[in-house]
């Protein structure tokens, strides 16, 4: 990206300028630490640090300007040579640059996902369909809140076609704001799920607030929304906008027919208004036939050939934290340490059902967070999923390992497969003494947990058994 003065006036309004007003910048930055030339630094405050303290570092390491919202000693080297602007607020600054720099892109389709699960795999799918038609930009990372988002768009070049962005959220109002930055011509719904329940209370408000996307859809676009979830479909049915609807159920506009599984991933039987459809992907993940159908019939209806579409899914690779498998020593490891609630949680599990043909399978499982009242029978069902879908060896590590636990011998586990620990470093110590070739593990909880040090721990223990 390029952009100088006019469109910092236009988006920003600032109460100041000084230094040199004539700079161009190539891009912006909220870290000192990780500068390229020309970009204009942003001094977030956060928690832990103040963005104003790293103002002359970021200078420094080659930024044309600063955007500040307090008064601050610049070094008298950059006074004159760089751009320091002052606004009311750094953060509303970056979102209304974001804000600005996306009306400049008129003939880019933008597409907004969210959802309780399933965002990050439905924009990494969508993503890569248009990829194969269209220049396409998607979400870095997981830049998906009131920093991560601007950030993304701002990160826009004048060859992308399409832009596709997942949209999170921990409190109500939060989704309206970023979709007023993004302003999306398409939206994509994944889902509600009991995820940040703790903070907004019920199901309910959590469907109110998925669909403040909603809002922002314009006659000429359209939302995809999860069919199967009543209250969803009933609180989008308040917007005006444009809804299909996808998922199992026969009057959904995009219906999976049906899905088999084995261990070499799903086979899906897709219906997308009237056209019909079969789909591999090499994940035995059956709850991802929804993220499947969501991105499909999105990319399908907007004109992506479907050879195209059928071709990524069929070589679709996970992601580090997000079931991904590796094989250490003849043991394989599932990581999807990302971060977990009780439907992401059972559906990993269903995974490790799936593969692994006759090898003991292990199941590492942490902390929910975020629950509220459904803390305990949440981790309860994950312990009963456990044994309904055969695994062999239960390791429940936290303080809810117990609940876990409980579920697992509820439903009939025998106790000597349920190893119940308190930390990381118990459960670790029990793999070391415990693990065989060609066992099959599985690691998944919440991100706080950082259950991804124990993978490392075992992955090394491997190496050097």
């Amino acid at each position: 990206m390029k952009f100088g003065l006019q469109l910092i006036n236009d988006s920003i309004n600032p109460k100041l300028i000084r230094g040199n007003a004539n700079l161009e910048y190539s891009g912006v930055s909220t870290d000192s630490r990780n500068i390229v030339s020309q970009t204009l630094f942003f001094a977030l405050a956060g928690d832990k640090f103040d963005g104003h303290d790293f103002v002359n570092i970021a200078l420094e390491n080659g930024a044309n300007g600063a955007v500040i919202s307090k008064k601050i000693d610049i070094s008298t080297k950059f006074i004159d040579d760089k751009t320091i602007i002052l606004v009311e607020d750094t953060l509303q600054a970056l979102q209304d640059l974001a804000t600005g720099y996306r009306k400049t892109f008129s003939n880019t389709n933008f597409i907004a996902i969210t959802g309780s699960v399933g965002k990050t795999t439905t924009k990494e799918l969508l993503a890569d369909f248009f990829n194969t038609e269209y220049s396409t930009l998607k979400t870095k990372g997981n830049f998906n809140n009131e920093i991560g988002l601007p950030l993304s768009i701002l990160d826009l070049e004048s060859h992308h076609k399409v832009a596709v962005f997942e949209l999170a959220m921990r409190a109500k109002g939060e989704i309206k704001n970023l979709s007023d930055i993004l302003n999306p011509n398409y939206a994509i719904i994944t889902n509600v799920e009991p995820v940040h329940l703790e903070p907004m209370g019920s199901f309910k408000n959590i469907a109110s607030a998925k669909c403040e996307l909603l809002e922002n859809i314009g006659l000429d676009g359209y939302a995809l929304i999860n069919g199967d979830i009543d209250i969803l479909v009933k609180t989008a049915q308040e917007y005006k906008c444009t809804k299909y609807t996808f998922g199992y159920k026969e009057n959904n506009d995009i219906q999976i027919v049906n899905v088999e599984t084995n261990e070499n991933g799903l086979y899906i039987r897709l219906r997308i208004i009237d056209f019909i459809t079969n789909l591999f992907f090499p994940i035995p993940t059956e709850k991802l036939a929804y993220n499947i159908a969501a991105s499909t019939g999105l990319a399908y209806l907007l004109g992506v050939d479907i050879n195209n579409i059928k071709e990524v899914l069929s070589k679709y690779k996970t992601t580090h934290g997000r079931l991904h498998t590796t094989q250490q020593n003849g043991v394989t490891i599932m990581d999807d340490t990302y971060n977990a609630n009780p439907l992401s949680m059972i559906a990993a599990i269903e995974t490790l059902k799936n593969i692994g043909g006759k090898n003991r399978r292990i199941a590492v499982l942490g902390d929910m967070y975020e629950l509220g009242h459904m803390e305990k029978t949440g981790h309860i069902k994950v312990g009963e999923a456990v044994v309904s879908n055969s695994i062999d060896e239960l390791v429940a590590i936290g303080k809810n390992a117990k609940y876990i636990a409980e579920g697992a011998a509820s439903n009939k586990m025998n106790n000597e497969n349920i190893n119940c620990f308190s930390n990381k470093e118990e459960a670790f110590n029990w793999l070391k003494t415990n693990i065989k070739v060609g066992d099959y593990i599985l690691f998944k909880a919440s991100r706080g947990m950082g259950l991804e040090t124990i993978i490392k721990d075992l992955k090394d223990f491997l190496t050097n058994k």
